[in-house]
């Protein structure tokens, strides 16, 4: 890849991979977990355990009101932190991975699942700890996320730019969300017709994990050649 201005190779690999990686978790945080409650833990629940849990609009919009107060602290709690300890890569590096685990963590989350983790026979608490523990994960995810995206990422991008370049590479992110949201839209629907929710958050977590691995190897061993 031709460097511009200032910006080398591997630094343009990195910005490209976690601008798209970061924006397709995103994407399907806001558009498959609403569907993960509605389609999979609320599916099968008997109505005498929606009536004495949660309807399940009301458990979408507690989770949305929740994730959007965690970014919205998280990228301002973590962004002075990172400026603080002024080791921004680290938080990068440790949040995305942390980011991939918690989403492929929801491919383990079903009633049957949290049954017998908490021994409960009653499905109105079944159905309340399945629920409770999606929102849950949905804010941890929120907090890897905006600590690795939003807060470390962009403050990364605005350390390594400077007013020759910086407008390219702010151009070039600006894109990622618009080709995110075609990537998750085009396959997403797809790959969980195929193999379900559990197998595809499971393969969603894994691929943001891997890319950041890739990114941490090739940095290795670039700095091992010099």
């Amino acid at each position: 890849m031709k460097q511009r201005a200032g910006l080398s190779a591997s630094k343009w690999f990195n910005i490209l991979l976690f601008g798209l990686v970061g924006q397709i978790a995103w994407n399907v945080e806001n558009m498959y977990f609403n569907l993960f409650l509605y389609n999979s833990v609320y599916s099968g629940a008997s109505q005498t355990a929606v009536d004495g849990s949660v309807s399940v609009m009301d458990a979408i919009s507690k989770m949305v009101a929740y994730s959007a107060v965690t970014a919205v602290v998280t990228t301002f709690v973590i962004g002075i932190i990172s400026d603080r300890v002024n080791t921004r890569k680290w938080f990068i590096s440790m949040g995305y991975i942390l980011w991939g685990a918690v989403t492929a963590s929801f491919g383990l989350i079903s009633r049957s699942r949290i049954a017998a983790l908490f021994s409960l026979s009653d499905e109105v608490k079944i159905l309340s700890a399945t629920v409770t523990a999606v929102i849950v994960m949905d804010c941890v995810m929120t907090f890897m996320g905006s600590t690795s995206n939003d807060s470390a990422f962009n403050a990364w991008v605005t350390d390594i730019t400077d007013t020759k370049n910086r407008a390219t590479v702010e151009s070039v992110l600006a894109i990622f969300p618009v080709v995110a949201m075609a990537v998750v839209m085009a396959a997403g629907g797809m790959i969980v017709g195929a193999v379900g929710y559990e197998m595809f958050f499971l393969g969603l977590g894994v691929f943001v994990a891997v890319c950041e691995c890739s990114c941490t190897v090739r940095k290795q061993a670039t700095e091992n050649k010099r």
